[in-house]
């Protein structure tokens, strides 16, 4: 089990590791499946392709066209990775899959189950070696795992830490916004170099600002916090566009912009804006009425 903040580098990493080593493995986009069945044959299909590309021969696809559920993935994934030595297949985003059925985490915990199950339905004699799949290791990567939400004990687990301050400041600042929303004309006094010297000058102060006041509460990861600096860039830099106030004025444009950073309105993000939303509503309360009379 693989759990943290979203951009804590999770997927990036676990994807590295597995080709550094040279591991056969499959990773799934669970956020890209539409349904459980959906997910089940995709995984069945990604194992297949990873197993001829391992083995550099051909799969008979015919003998595994079917996957209606757990069991039955399971089952087929045991007579696939039969002659591999090591395999390892990851859920990446499992807990956003959509369309999940309750039972569909537990259940992936516990593959050697099914596998036995699968057999004495069919009325197959099993023995310890042929109920289980030794050779394939199942990575969950995760952004919260709820509590026992895999109803089984004893699975490894390792959390990836939100950044602190100082590493979100980093990766955040490292590509700043620009002042002006124009390119303005170029001159001896103000070349290209001194507007990228503002930019990430005024930026990083900027950022600091953000964190300090809301994202260190509110947005603690990446994602978050350099989508609430965004918003709030543009209404923080206003006063540098009308000529109020120069780029190295930081302190000036903090205490007249002060407001952006005590309210909680910018944390809630809005499809229609306020005043657009109010318009829209007088409208179609105006034609349902015309309709009437």
């Amino acid at each position: 089990m693989i759990h943290g903040l979203e951009a804590t580098g999770k997927s990036a990493i676990i994807k590295a590791t597995l080709t550094a080593t040279a591991v056969p493995h499959v990773i799934i986009r669970n956020p890209e499946c539409i349904t459980g069945r959906h997910l089940l044959e995709r995984t069945l299909a990604a194992c297949l392709d990873a197993v001829e590309l391992t083995t550099e021969g051909t799969v008979d696809k015919t003998r595994y066209a079917r996957c209606e559920n757990i069991g039955a993935l399971a089952v087929q994934l045991q007579r696939l990775l039969s002659g591999i030595e090591k395999f390892v297949l990851v859920f990446d985003g499992i807990d956003h899959q959509r369309e999940a059925p309750p039972t569909l985490l537990p259940a992936m915990a516990r593959f050697s189950e099914y596998v036995r199950l699968a057999l004495l339905s069919v009325g197959q004699n099993i023995t310890d070696n042929k109920s289980q799949i030794p050779n394939l290791t199942i990575i969950f990567i995760v952004t919260f795992p709820r509590q026992r939400f895999l109803h089984k004990l004893g699975v490894p687990h390792v959390h990836f830490p939100s950044y602190t301050r100082e590493e979100a400041l980093r990766i955040v600042t490292a590509s700043p916004l620009d002042i002006f929303s124009e390119p303005e004309s170029p001159s001896e006094q103000y070349d290209e170099e001194a507007r990228n010297e503002d930019n990430a000058w005024l930026w990083g102060r900027f950022c600091a600002a953000v964190w300090d006041s809301l994202a260190k509460g509110a947005a603690r990861d990446i994602i978050s916090f350099r989508s609430l600096a965004e918003r709030l860039w543009k209404p923080f830099v206003a006063p540098i566009l009308d000529g109020t106030y120069g780029t190295r004025d930081f302190s000036r444009l903090m205490v007249a912009k002060r407001a952006l950073f005590q309210g909680e309105k910018q944390l809630i993000n809005r499809l229609i804006l306020r005043g657009s939303q109010m318009t829209s509503t007088k409208k179609c309360m105006s034609m349902y009425f015309n309709a009437l009379l």
